[in-house]
């Protein structure tokens, strides 16, 4: 997602630039999809009935449409991917006159370009790669600096810690994370263990952020337990990569299986940690006042189990 925002802000008018973001639990109601692109474009035009096309007929020329988080769009059921089938049909029908850019993770694009000709609507494919160990350090030293707070690691302020022992540290996150910086900087603030107030850098003001934080290398858990995952858990988690977030009633959908057994096992899951309920949507709920009923609760896989699981199940083949 930040990387299709950066292309759009460095080669176009950010001003011409319209985001059309998923509904939290996702959807593939084409109303729904239509009406997001209303309310993106301001648009007056009724596109209830999967009038999304027309609606953008009055766009200004050379504005950019991205498209974030494919993988809300779709289901694993029938007629879950009308949504995606309208998506091309847009980059068909306007590609002359804006610029498109898509992101989704690349297990569920795989997936859903074996089902239709997705690749097909598109001038190029960015597939992210990892970062190097030297990359993570710099992303991740740059948002820590931001915060105008020094760290502390083994009783060595930031400053005294020399070049070797930082670049052992960061090569601890590359193994952590296998590149992937969304990972690392997880990792990072999950390895902050304690802060002090008081200890204060001379030269930074108190408004500006001050203080210290004790931080300690990422250790990597013991994997093997994941070899024995149930196959029933392992069904479970296949569908929340693939689909990131979801309902019961969506899961029951992509999952074909009776509510019931959707309930014991999100319950299982739950208690085991390896799902969560979806932050987003719980601060949604609590500005709203309101208390979301059983079946509109938003799950999603615990985003520091993720990437292991995604390797294991890749080193598997099964992904």
């Amino acid at each position: 997602t930040y990387l299709s925002q950066y292309i759009a802000g460095k080669y176009f008018n950010k001003r011409k630039v319209y985001q059309i973001n998923p509904p939290d639990e996702g959807s593939t109601d084409i109303s729904v999809f239509g009406k997001v692109i209303q309310r993106e474009i301001n648009s007056k035009e009724d596109v209830e009935s999967g009038k999304s096309i027309r609606a953008l007929k009055d766009v200004g020329k050379d504005s950019v449409f991205i498209f974030n988080d494919i993988e809300l769009w779709w289901e694993r059921s029938k007629g879950g991917l009308v949504v995606i089938e309208q998506i091309l049909k847009i980059i068909n029908r306007y590609g002359g006159k804006f610029f498109f850019i898509v992101n989704t993770n690349i297990h569920s694009f795989r997936y859903i370009n074996r089902l239709t000709n997705f690749s097909d609507g598109f001038q190029k494919m960015l597939e992210c790669e990892p970062f190097s160990a030297e990359e993570l350090k710099d992303i991740v030293l740059f948002r820590h600096k931001s915060t105008g707070i020094k760290y502390r690691m083994d009783k060595r302020r930031e400053d005294d810690i020399s070049g070797w022992r930082q670049a052992r540290l960061f090569a601890r996150y590359f193994n952590y994370s296998k590149g992937n910086v969304g990972v690392a900087l997880n990792a990072w603030i999950s390895n902050i263990h304690a802060v002090s107030l008081s200890d204060k850098a001379s030269e930074l003001s108190v408004s500006k952020g001050t203080g210290l934080v004790q931080i300690k290398e990422p250790r990597i858990p013991n994997l093997d337990r994941l070899r024995h995952i149930n196959s029933d858990w392992l069904l479970i988690i296949i569908q929340f990569i693939l689909h990131k977030k979801m309902t019961l009633d969506k899961l029951e959908r992509v999952a074909h299986l009776p509510k019931e057994e959707v309930v014991d096992q999100v319950n299982l899951l739950l208690r085991a940690g390896v799902i969560l309920y979806s932050a987003s949507r719980s601060r949604t709920r609590a500005v709203e006042g309101e208390e979301p009923q059983p079946e509109e609760v938003v799950y999603e896989l615990n985003q520091f189990l993720r990437p292991h699981l995604v390797n294991d199940l890749v080193e598997r083949g099964v992904l």
